[in-house]
């Protein structure tokens, strides 16, 4: 039976003053971005427990009624201060970028290839240096999702997408100079085992952001034969059957923090990637505060285009989102084209595969491959 009397002493004592720093419990992969809305629930029964509370007939002594009251009041103080709130819980999927400038002090900034890199060399070269049946198959599937798929939505993007990472990660396992380098695919990639307290990391402010959620894919780059302690954990895990989401970020973790894994989020063909930007921003904080590593790489794609951005932490300590200036697109042909435009599809394909596999290369350095502009 509820009591409002043992209510009112558990509002009013210190215990029930929400403590935002709290490590929530672990979450299976494909609910991971539901935990905000437990906080909404909670927020939705204050105010229903508020209101009813305020509806009864308390006929009890003046000094019960005084505590009664208080505990109304505390509670509906708690409310208003869930509220208006400057330390926010949200999905990265509905984080804004005014939420990461404000709350975590995220400056956004733009890059471009670097003048004398690899992929700056393929790209002004007439063609393909080493043009594979990877990509030439790339360039059919592509083709024939964009004639069996609804145009502009999300799966037919997704489809692209899952593509031009399967043609990647056969050109890193079967071309590649260093081919002991094996990659997975992580459909549905957690960004953190729970939810994320980022706080901002000036100290006068008193300022911070929680962060859940999942990203549509997390490429994984390893050794095909165990090298280090953190290799053996991993490969341990894809052995088993059952993936128990706590063993999963023990393995995954450590390769976050070399630098092995790219997050990768898909959008609709009509969805522009400036819109896409916070939400994958937030998702590589989340994964960079969650393994405290320095650096977290991410890539935006409708399908056709190919963002990629970091996110890291600055030499004063603060957090810095950059994206490419002029990303990357695929060419999308059909047999009437010319033969020219065919090999200029093949190009851009190529273009956007090697981006990946570069990313993806463990030795090679963002500065490798970006410029930051100021």
């Amino acid at each position: 039976m509820f009591s409002p009397f043992s209510f009112a002493s558990y509002l009013t004592s210190s215990q029930s003053r929400p403590n935002v720093d709290v490590e929530m419990a672990d979450a299976h992969p494909q609910t991971a971005g539901m935990a905000d809305v437990g906080i909404a629930r909670n927020l939705e029964l204050c105010n229903t427990m508020f209101s009813f509370l305020r509806s009864l007939p308390v006929q009890v002594n003046p000094q019960q009624r005084r505590k009664f009251e208080a505990a109304v009041d505390t509670l509906a103080m708690f409310v208003e201060e869930v509220k208006g709130s400057q330390h926010l819980f949200k999905p990265c999927s509905r984080v804004t970028r005014e939420d990461l400038e404000t709350n975590v002090g995220l400056e956004f900034g733009k890059c471009v290839i670097k003048q004398g890199s690899r992929l700056n060399t393929l790209m002004n070269a007439d063609g393909p240096e080493l043009p594979s049946a990877y990509i030439e198959t790339l360039v059919g599937r592509t083709r024939w999702i964009a004639d069996h798929c609804i145009p502009k939505n999300e799966p037919s993007a997704r489809f692209m997408v899952y593509e031009v990472f399967v043609a990647s990660i056969q050109t890193i396992e079967t071309q590649s100079t260093k081919p002991f380098r094996r990659v997975r695919l992580f459909p549905e990639y957690p960004v953190g085992r729970r939810a994320i307290f980022v706080k901002h990391p000036d100290s006068s402010k008193d300022l911070s952001l929680t962060l859940t959620g999942i990203t549509d894919y997390g490429l994984v780059e390893y050794p095909s034969s165990p090298v280090t302690d953190t290799d053996r954990v991993f490969q341990a895990y894809l052995a088993k059957d059952d993936h128990d989401i706590s063993v999963f970020h023990k393995a995954i973790n450590n390769r976050l923090t070399m630098g092995n894994i790219l997050l990768v989020e898909a959008k609709k063909e009509d969805f522009g990637f400036q819109n896409a930007i916070p939400e994958a921003a937030a998702q590589a904080l989340a994964a960079l505060v969650d393994t405290s590593a320095t650096e977290v790489t991410f890539m935006v794609s409708n399908g056709r285009g190919y963002l990629p951005g970091r996110v890291y932490v600055r030499a004063d300590g603060k957090y810095r989102c950059e994206t490419l200036a002029s990303p990357p697109s695929l060419s999308i042909i059909s047999p009437e084209d010319s033969k020219d435009e065919k090999l200029e599809a093949v190009k851009q394909a190529y273009i956007i595969v090697q981006l990946l596999v570069l990313l993806l290369d463990h030795e090679m350095s963002w500065e490798d491959i970006f410029h930051a502009q100021e």
